[in-house]
């Protein structure tokens, strides 16, 4: 059996005990009724988890496309340490860590959260690897997150070969263009030798456009000349089609 995983970690350093108190709120098991919240262990005996409008990590509750039914699961490994932990002067501070596997938007969501209420000025990021227990091709990785308070950047290994190899396709279509136009120069082929069969790739292109239907009939026409030149398009169409019923009626 073949295992992927995702590993990192990294740290949030210097806490304050302010910082810690929230960050250890934001990582709390809570239980929603309505507009009431309690944690997990101060869930009051009239009232059954079970029955909670949403449960979960606090701070999950405003992060975008959250599924409440991932329920009390944190996402990742992280654990509080004071400086005597390590040798790195990191004073107080959050370590966030994977082996296996991790949910590295929840990282990256609960991290621009702290810098938006702490450290506004500040940035931080996490690297991490993307492995294979057996070495099968392609099933190798990694990337980065960069957050900020106002922004959070992403970057991977796949990303970043697809971005080069479309970047030396299009350099490579760029020669080979060059290369024939120079080629046909040299032979004396001129613009008018090629219309008949440009014309002939068209009515193709076109043939194939029509075939599929109105909505590829628009997006190739905005793909051509863009949107407000489509909408002309479609109001001229519109009006002199009102303007022959106009002519029949009369």
């Amino acid at each position: 059996m073949t295992n992927n995983y995702l590993e990192f970690s990294e740290v949030l350093p210097h806490l304050t005990a302010e910082e810690e108190r929230w960050l250890r709120e934001q990582l709390e098991s809570v239980c929603v009724f309505g507009d009431r919240e309690y944690a997990q262990d101060e869930l009051p005996s009239d009232l059954d988890a079970a029955d909670a409008d949403w449960s979960g990590c606090r701070a999950w509750r405003d992060l975008e496309g959250h599924d409440p039914d991932d329920g009390e699961m944190i996402g990742f490994e992280c654990e509080f340490h004071a400086d005597q932990d390590t040798p790195d002067g990191w004073g107080r501070h959050l370590w966030l860590h994977a082996e296996e596997g991790a949910d590295l938007e929840r990282i990256a969501h609960l991290v621009q959260k702290f810098l938006k209420h702490f450290r506004p000025d500040q940035c931080w990021s996490l690297t991490y690897a993307t492995t294979c227990s057996k070495p099968r091709a392609g099933e190798f990785g990694g990337g980065a997150v960069f957050v900020t308070a106002d922004q959070v950047e992403w970057q991977n290994a796949y990303d970043f070969v697809e971005q080069c190899r479309q970047a030396f396709l299009t350099e490579q279509s760029r020669r080979q263009v060059a290369r024939l136009a120079r080629k046909a120069e040299e032979s004396g082929i001129g613009s008018d030798d090629l219309d008949e069969p440009v014309h002939e790739a068209a009515a193709s292109t076109a043939a194939s456009v029509n075939n599929r239907g109105l909505p590829s009939q628009i997006e190739y026409l905005i793909e051509q000349f863009g949107v407000e030149e489509t909408e002309k398009t479609l109001d001229q169409i519109l009006a002199d089609r009102g303007e022959a019923t106009h002519e029949e009626s009369c």
